[in-house]
């Protein structure tokens, strides 16, 4: 015999002894646990809340929008709007617990803050908020009127990219 299948044998012999010696043990081998598990350190019961920003810093998100590639407020759509309140828009809404806000450009492109329960000029009032709407109310008539939504471009009329095929080798 050469030398390499002896010591293939070899290996073999000695990995059949290891299997046989594990399967023999039953468990009896320690894997070196350290014990019970220490406990997990206590959660804070609730998240500290955040502090009130000035109304001055609020007007900063309604003044230059983050969204905004120029950091300009979009451009007021027509249309779109509730009966009686014709030129006013819905630029955001702040909810923040209790306190809740929304920010409105009224016809003459003034930018306002009304709080929940405060009227426009017109006499009406805000008597709902969501996240996306503010509802107003006069006479026993409601209105909402919505954050509009901008749309992306239309997608350009440059044709699609198109790969050479290429053989593999």
């Amino acid at each position: 015999m050469k030398r390499a299948p002896l010591v293939l044998i070899v290996v073999n012999v000695v990995l059949a002894a290891s299997l046989a010696w594990l399967a023999s043990s039953q468990g009896a081998v320690d894997w070196g646990s350290t014990g019970p598990a220490a406990p997990l350190p206590a959660l804070p019961q609730a998240a500290p809340s955040l502090a009130p920003l000035p109304d001055a810093q609020i007007a900063q998100g309604w003044q230059h929008p983050l969204f905004s590639p120029d950091r300009s407020p979009d451009a007021a759509k027509t249309g779109a709007v509730s009966a009686g309140l014709e030129g006013v828009t819905l630029g955001g809404v702040v909810i923040d617990g209790d306190a809740q806000w929304a920010l409105l450009r009224l016809r003459d492109q003034r930018a306002t803050k009304l709080k929940r329960g405060d009227a426009l000029d017109g006499g009406w009032v805000l008597t709902e908020l969501s996240a996306t709407s503010a509802t107003f109310s006069r006479q026993g008539q409601a209105r909402t009127v919505n954050i509009p939504a901008p749309r992306l471009p239309a997608a350009a009329m440059a044709p699609v990219l198109k790969l050479p095929d290429v053989k593999t080798p």
